[in-house]
């Protein structure tokens, strides 16, 4: 069932990654972040016709946080994409589920299981693996990337802050019926 879109959504991922690093590189990365909620916010507006369900206390100040905090983030990727190549920056995104384990347990309150956790290692690993240079055979190899590739630095920094939107997504969602 989920599998078709799970598919959907790798490939249209993938083209908006390749949008962002080929087509638009004199656009401002803060015009695309701008254009992208623009269009959401039109898009999602006649939801307002269903009427605004009971809200918690925390719902609002969850929203306004997510919303900065995921404006800069992306703004980060775009710009990251931009200067970087994909196959270094792309694979830094997988790092979100490992640094939402600490997001999430200071928000929410909660933990992943064991298996969880052995899972965001395994993913973890496979990243680090793909950003390993072969030349030099350097353990720490991938974390010089990060730091001699800008965009690489921007895309893992949106990555940690990705991770807070998903405790601040979860706080909303507790606090909306």
């Amino acid at each position: 069932m989920w599998l078709i879109p799970s598919l959907i959504n790798a490939l249209t991922q993938g083209f908006q990654n390749a949008y962002f690093k080929k087509m638009a590189p004199g656009v401002s990365p803060y015009l695309m972040v701008w254009s992208v909620l623009v269009i959401s916010s039109i898009c999602f507006a006649p939801l307002l016709l269903f009427g605004i369900p009971h809200l918690g206390p925390n719902f609002w100040t969850a929203v306004i946080l997510r919303l900065i905090v995921d404006s800069v983030a992306f703004t980060l990727f775009v710009a990251g994409v931009q200067r970087s190549p994909l196959t270094l920056t792309v694979p830094m995104m997988s790092l979100t589920p490992l640094f939402s384990i600490v997001t999430t347990s200071i928000i929410n309150h909660l933990a992943p299981s064991l298996l969880g956790i052995a899972g965001i290692c395994v993913v973890c690993a496979g990243v680090y693996m793909l950003n390993f240079d072969h030349d030099t055979k350097h353990i720490l190899s991938p974390l010089r990337a990060i730091l001699r590739e800008r965009g690489v630095l921007f895309v893992a920094i949106a990555s940690i802050l990705w991770s807070v939107v998903i405790g601040l997504q979860k706080l909303g969602i507790d606090n909306s019926s």
